[in-house]
């Protein structure tokens, strides 16, 4: 998985390509470290995602959970492909907010 991540004050962009398995363990733990440095917005960018695994959509969740308790709001853009599927097949698409190809998760 490839990364870029962009710092604005207290919001932060950060643009995944490639392939987001149990293997990003890593990067997730920096993003949670963004998160704890007092990030106010959150959007993670999966337009250029190839491939989530179940472990993938997992990390989501829990970064999710982690900028709740620090009072990030975080969403989720560019749900297409296979990474919609998984979405779907997961029935995450049910327990957050779903319009057309972008997803919220609403934290604060």
């Amino acid at each position: 998985m490839d990364k870029e991540i962009i710092v604005d004050g207290d919001n932060a962009l950060i643009k995944l390509k490639g392939r987001v398995t149990h293997h990003e363990t890593r990067h997730f733990l920096e993003f949670g470290e963004l998160v704890k440095d007092g990030l106010k917005h959150l959007e993670i960018d999966l337009i250029d995602v190839e491939f989530i695994d179940s472990m993938g959509v997992g990390m989501l969740i829990i970064l999710a959970e982690h900028s709740k308790i620090y009072g990030c709001s975080m969403r989720i853009s560019g749900v297409t492909g296979q990474v919609e599927r998984v979405f779907n097949a997961t029935e995450l698409l049910e327990v957050i907010m779903w319009d057309k190809n972008l997803v919220k998760i609403e934290c604060s």
